[in-house]
């Protein structure tokens, strides 16, 4: 489908002499039908995006978010682990011993990311839709514990998964997300690259608007 825009423009009169008219381009096509009653506290959780990928990311978190700028009730916040790997200089003698410094070093915890979600939630309103909406890429090493740590998350949640890149592992995005049964996927969002991230955004609003009536 394609995008419909149109120009909404603010006037400012700073005299009677100058007239300056200033022209905002505004995606009416992500505009939320349910903007002015959703009511929400909105996280979001990153985690493993790296590279040119963080571009098509933020902006799509910028698209998602975005969307809902004109409702009155809504709050939107975000969490992503961003790792400074470190090896101090030194000397390694045996292939295996440098091996596992740089999986310790390099390792990234979904875990991780996922509690400071859950704890973000803390402050959160309890009269209003709360959504987690995580975006991992590549298959989450630490799932096990990333999962139970999803599953607090999701007793007070619903949480929408968005898998990036061709290794994600759909079958973990499944058990991540809300689900009313064994065959129901609404919540999970799998794109083979970064760039098809524009493509499940409407989805996504389309999604948050239903389930929060």
């Amino acid at each position: 489908m394609p995008t419909a825009t149109f120009p909404v423009c603010q006037h400012f009169v700073p005299n009677k002499i100058q007239h300056h008219i200033q022209c905002v381009v505004i995606n009416i096509y992500l505009i939320p039908e349910c903007t002015n009653t959703f009511q929400a506290d909105v996280m979001f959780g990153i985690h493993g995006i790296g590279g040119d990928s963080r571009v098509e990311v933020r902006e799509f978190v910028k698209e998602i978010g975005g969307a809902f700028r004109a409702a009155p009730n809504v709050r939107i916040g975000l969490s992503e682990n961003c790792n400074s790997a470190e090896i101090e200089l030194q000397g390694f003698q045996e292939e295996d011993t440098f091996a596992v410094a740089v999986s310790q070093a390099m390792a990234t915890s979904a875990t991780a990311t996922f509690n400071r979600v859950r704890l973000s939630y803390g402050r959160a309103r309890t009269d209003v839709n709360r959504i987690a909406i995580l975006i991992v890429a590549g298959e989450i090493e630490d799932f096990e514990m990333a999962k139970r740590e999803v599953a607090r998350l999701k007793y007070s949640s619903r949480v929408i998964v968005v898998g990036v890149g061709a290794r994600v592992d759909v079958q973990q995005l499944r058990e991540l997300s809300s689900y009313e049964d064994a065959s129901d996927i609404s919540h999970v969002f799998p794109v083979r690259n970064p760039e098809s991230l524009t493509y499940v955004v409407r989805k996504i609003l389309d999604l948050m608007c239903r389930e929060s009536q």
